[in-house]
């Protein structure tokens, strides 16, 4: 909803010189999100899941910025899961692990 919301946001800012940066962050390394992660089973496709780090993220969230680019999808082999939301959809269904118990 919130990428839909600057979406839109965008386009209805087009021509006011004000630009609006879309970010769609994937898993990023951090302590939190390692501390999310143990509260899932272990899994081939919680091992396989492209991660990303802060510092790519922020120096892609600049350029964006500077270049007045769109958006930015990071790590960049989500950018599938915004051109195909409903096959994203059932991938994640079915490989998703679940919690722990």
């Amino acid at each position: 909803g919130l990428a839909a919301a600057g979406e839109s946001l965008r386009g209805e800012l087009r021509k006011t010189g004000v630009h609006v940066v879309v970010v769609y962050p994937g898993p990023v390394k951090t302590a939190m999100a390692d501390a999310a992660m143990e509260k899932y089973e272990k899994s081939r496709s919680l091992n396989a899941m492209p991660v990303g780090t802060t510092e790519v993220l922020a120096r892609k969230v600049r350029r964006a910025v500077d270049k007045r680019q769109a958006r930015v999808i990071y790590p960049g082999s989500y950018k599938m899961s915004r051109l195909f939301p409903g096959t994203t959809r059932w991938f994640l269904d079915r490989f998703t692990p679940g919690f722990k118990k």
